[in-house]
């Protein structure tokens, strides 16, 4: 997961390539993938700022922005796909 991380990071620096000021978006999400695929392959959390009560801390909030947006908005996509059927045979079979 980490590695793909990273290609998508790359790609969109391949993007942001020449540099401009309509391109700072773009190299702020290359960022954010290259720092979370590196903490996968790295295995070391400390870039998601998880702190002991659940929250996270606001500057990971702020780095990690356009990977969070990104991921947000696919898990609500995913969300409002089709849903499994249920079988009309609800018996338990012991």
């Amino acid at each position: 997961m980490g590695f793909l991380f990273i290609v998508v990071g790359l790609s969109l620096i391949d993007h942001v390539l020449p540099w401009s000021a309509l391109t700072l978006p773009l190299f702020w999400g290359a960022l954010s993938f290259l720092l979370v695929g590196a903490s996968y392959l790295l295995r070391t959390p400390v870039i998601f700022a998880k702190q002991s009560a659940g929250t996270t801390a606001p500057w990971s909030l702020w780095l990690l922005l356009p990977f969070r947006l990104l991921t947000h908005v696919i898990w609500h996509i995913c969300r409002l796909g089709p849903r499994p059927h249920k079988s009309r045979d609800d018996r338990h079979f012991t």
